[in-house]
C-alpha cells in the first residue's frame, strides 16, 4: 500500500467533514469528488452549486455538499460569530458580514470554528 493510500484509509475511519474553499477551481473540485468517490470524508465546497457543476460537467460531485456564501443561512450566523471574535479590535457587524460573504476563507474558518465542518 503506497503512502497516499494508507493516509486515505487512515483518514476515512474518522468520518469527518471537510470544507473546501475555493470550489470553482478545477483542482479543489476534482479533490472533492475524488475524496467524495473514496469516502475519505464528507465534503463541502464553498460556492455556488450549479454554476460548480455546470464548470466542471466532467466530475460527478454527487454525493458532495455546497455552501454558498451569498445564500447561505450560515451566512448570518458565522458573520456573528466573527463580529463577537473581533468586535474587541473593532471589527463592526458590517464588516464582518461583508468579511464572511466575500472572504472564503474567512467563510470556512467562521464554519470550522462553529463546529459546522472539521
Amino acid at each position: 500500500m503506497s503512502f497516499v493510500d494508507n493516509l486515505l484509509s487512515r483518514a476515512s475511519k474518522y468520518g469527518k467533514t471537510v470544507m473546501l474553499a475555493e470550489g470553482d477551481d478545477a483542482r479543489v473540485a476534482k479533490a472533492a469528488n475524488i475524496l467524495t468517490k473514496k469516502k475519505v470524508c464528507k465534503v463541502v465546497l464553498q460556492g455556488n452549486e450549479q454554476e460548480i457543476k455546470s464548470k466542471f460537467p466532467e466530475l460527478d460531485l454527487d454525493g458532495v455538499m455546497f455552501d454558498d456564501p451569498q445564500k447561505s443561512t450560515n451566512t448570518a450566523k458565522y458573520a456573528n460569530l466573527l463580529f463577537e471574535l473581533r468586535k474587541s479590535k473593532g471589527m463592526t457587524e458590517e464588516a464582518a458580514l461583508n468579511l464572511v460573504k466575500t472572504n472564503k476563507m474567512f467563510y470556512a474558518a467562521c464554519a470550522l470554528k462553529a463546529g459546522d465542518v472539521d
